[in-house]
């Protein structure tokens, strides 16, 4: 709840944005959905048994067919483009605050913090954040949308045990990717921290850069205010010398 309110801050218009973007996903997902029911029904339609209208109600389902398709992945490309817009200005949001509470933060304290790893771990935070709300309701919310629609269709068209068996086999499947997600949580804490190695080693080379850079200049001023000074001193008269 606090990266949803650090992002409300930073950003008014989130909320609304965001709902829109969960609406897009839905209708995604019902499209999505109905794109192969439409195509059963329009073989069917002229299959074995059809009717004398078969032909015209054939082309009709084709024709929904080819609607539900096309809206679907247009709002697929809006949907895209919302969230990617949203996601940075979420993430620019959790940037102000990181500074304005950076700027809050004793001396002391600022000397013991790496600025390597201090800037790798951030990184990761502000992305987590459009990660985690992509995930949770981008992907997890469109899939489980059409396994409901799926095992509706199922137990009307086929059998409810069937319908039933197959819910549960993706509930299966879905247990089976959370137990092995939670098996390979010490990877990505070893990821994480070459991340912030890496970051570390980075920052100092480029400091490094800075201060060989940083004596160089100074010591080309030096010659240089040496040498005004020498031509200076000789263009003088001898007495005001």
């Amino acid at each position: 709840m606090l990266a949803f309110t650090v992002a409300r801050k930073g950003y008014p218009g989130f909320a609304r944005q965001f709902a829109l973007v969960c609406l897009i996903v839905a209708g995604v997902a019902l499209l999505n959905s109905a794109i192969p029911y439409l195509l059963r029904l329009a073989i069917d339609a002229i299959g074995p048994g059809s009717k004398g209208n078969a032909p015209r109600l054939a082309l009709s389902f084709a024709f929904a067919y080819g609607v539900c398709w096309s809206t679907a992945a247009s709002m697929e490309w809006l949907r895209n483009a919302a969230a990617a817009s949203m996601q940075a200005r979420c993430e620019a949001s959790f940037r102000q605050a990181f500074h304005a509470s950076f700027l809050r933060a004793q001396y002391a304290e600022v000397l013991r913090i790496d600025p390597g790893t201090l800037l790798s771990r951030f990184n990761r935070c502000a992305t987590a954040f459009g990660s985690l709300t992509y995930t949770l309701f981008w992907a997890l919310l469109p899939t489980a949308i059409q396994w409901m629609l799926a095992c509706a269709v199922l137990a009307r068209v086929i059998d409810p045990r069937y319908a039933l068996a197959f819910g549960a086999l993706m509930l299966a499947v879905f247990a089976g990717t959370v137990v092995l997600s939670r098996r390979t949580q010490g990877a990505n804490t070893i990821v994480a921290q070459a991340a912030d190695r890496l970051g570390s080693n980075f920052t100092e080379r480029v400091g490094f850069v800075f201060d060989v850079k940083m004596n160089a200049a100074q010591a080309l001023l030096a010659g240089a205010s040496l040498t005004v000074l020498t031509v200076a001193a000789a263009a003088l008269p001898p007495e005001t010398a």
